[in-house]
């Protein structure tokens, strides 16, 4: 049930990607891997940077997407933790 949870987070995490134009037009690409732990009713607690894409521009746009998505869905009474880590890594690829 928990691995479920966590790609339902992850499907909508990925649907707030968006390239920033900045990095469009200067051609960078990297990325970035966020972190960051919900409570049960689908709210952030905190979000991080864990490892850099190398560019600013690119790290910001990877925490933002996560204030987005915010609130994510709440978590099934099946899961029985009170909090749940999520990390994930977010691709900027110019294709």
């Amino acid at each position: 049930m928990e691995a479920h949870y966590l790609d339902v987070v992850g499907r909508k995490l990925a649907r707030q990607r968006r390239y920033p134009r900045r990095a469009r037009v200067r051609r960078l690409e990297g990325v970035a891997t966020i972190r960051f732990e919900l409570d049960r009713q689908g709210r952030v607690l905190w979000k991080r940077l864990q490892r850099s894409s190398g560019h600013i521009v690119l790290d910001r746009e990877a925490l933002a997407m996560v204030d987005r998505a915010e609130p994510f869905p709440p978590m099934p009474d099946a899961i029985d933790k009170h909090t749940l880590e999520f990390m994930a890594p977010v691709e900027f690829a110019l294709h």
